[in-house]
């Protein structure tokens, strides 16, 4: 389990040196990148989903034959697999393949905090790996790697071209299909300020009232009312199985430390937010209370809202960051520590629940 830790110490680190010089940062980001890599992509016997993967690597035919072969038996989206059967045409074996999607994963999010926050990329990608190293990049990397691919779809939605922000979401969906819930916040924003439900005011008080009602909502419920009235479509046959299965139709502790932190984060944001009109803070705020209400609606099924929250949660580092910049517009040292300290708290208390062995070889080299 130490070397889970090791990414987050080296980065809290270099986090706490007031570095100035674009060189000096821009050497200590590829560092911290390298090391989260190699953590990341050299995994071996670690979790349930490592051996998932490594058997869909195994299924897949090589590239001669894809295009012709009945991929439905096969787990796994068909970005994905196409992945795979480049990798195992050219003998590279399933390592190659996790190091690779690891790389990407990483360098994708690493350069969208740059756009964002690049006088402090170095610290966003220190609070990403606190709240999301565990699921997203180590267990979950397929997952992890399209949510890097929505990471620019939020950046582009940002920026008002809707078109390259939906075509990114289809390449995201093309590796992980839970991509496609990125449809939800491009239509809000879409309309934001023109519905008074999509001011980010009716958005707060709406995720709270979710937040409190989740015992009375039963999602399973739902989805065996779609499954029996349309049987013939499969996603809800499956979803209506998902939810009710104990692998993956848990609840959601409304009183564990990750929910009681979306709300405590979202109700500070809040105050921040009035009587400002910055419309970048404003943007990511939004985005967060998205994931927050459906993530709360769907509380019932497990896996489903923690992926909702996984993806939405892409835009907490931002947020912190911008609202570092506005408690502290020097950035003052102590501020900077007190916000680290807190983010590698809250990993080193996720650690423990995330379902993870220790490796059983030396960065996977004996697969």
């Amino acid at each position: 389990m130490l070397w889970l830790v090791v990414p987050i110490i080296y980065c809290a680190f270099f986090s706490f040196l007031p570095i100035r010089n674009n060189t000096s940062r821009l050497l200590v980001l590829i560092s911290a990148i390298f090391v989260s890599v190699i953590i990341a992509g050299t995994r071996y016997n670690s979790d349930p989903d490592y051996f998932s993967y490594r058997q869909i690597y195994q299924l897949v035919p090589e590239i001669s034959r894809f295009f012709s072969y009945n991929l439905s038996s096969i787990h796994g989206e068909w970005g994905y697999l196409f992945f795979n059967s480049i990798f195992k045409t050219f003998g590279l074996g399933f390592f190659s393949l996790l190091l690779f999607f690891s790389f990407l994963s990483i360098l994708l999010k690493v350069i969208a905090y740059n756009k964002f926050v690049s006088q402090d990329s170095v610290l966003a990608f220190l609070i990403y790996l606190s709240f999301n190293f565990i699921n997203s990049e180590f267990i979950q990397f397929r997952f992890g790697f399209a949510v890097g691919i929505i990471c620019f779809s939020f950046h582009y939605l940002y920026e008002k071209k809707i078109f390259q922000s939906i075509l990114l979401m289809f390449i995201a969906g093309f590796f992980h299909v839970f991509a496609f819930i990125f449809i939800i916040p491009i239509v809000i924003w879409r309309y934001y300020g023109k519905i008074r439900l999509f001011k980010y005011t009716s958005l707060y008080y709406l995720s709270l009232i979710f937040y409190l009602i989740v015992p009375f909502l039963s999602i399973n419920v739902v989805f065996g009312i779609l499954e029996s009235h349309f049987s013939g479509i499969s996603l809800f046959s499956r979803l209506y199985n998902y939810s009710n299965s104990d692998m993956y139709g848990g609840e959601v502790n409304l009183f564990s430390f990750f929910a009681l932190r979306h709300i405590i984060f979202a109700t500070i944001f809040y105050f921040m937010m009035r009587n400002n009109d910055d419309e970048k803070f404003e943007f990511f705020y939004v985005m967060y209370l998205i994931g927050m209400i459906f993530g709360f609606m769907t509380a019932g099924f497990e896996i489903l809202s923690f992926r909702t929250f996984k993806l939405f949660d892409v835009v907490e580092p931002i947020l912190l960051c911008l609202a570092l910049y506005r408690l502290s517009p020097g950035g003052r040292f102590v501020v900077r520590i007190i916000l680290i300290l807190l983010c590698v708290t809250i990993y080193l208390l996720s650690v423990g629940k995330a379902g993870v062995n220790d490796y059983q070889s030396w960065l996977g080299f004996y697969l």
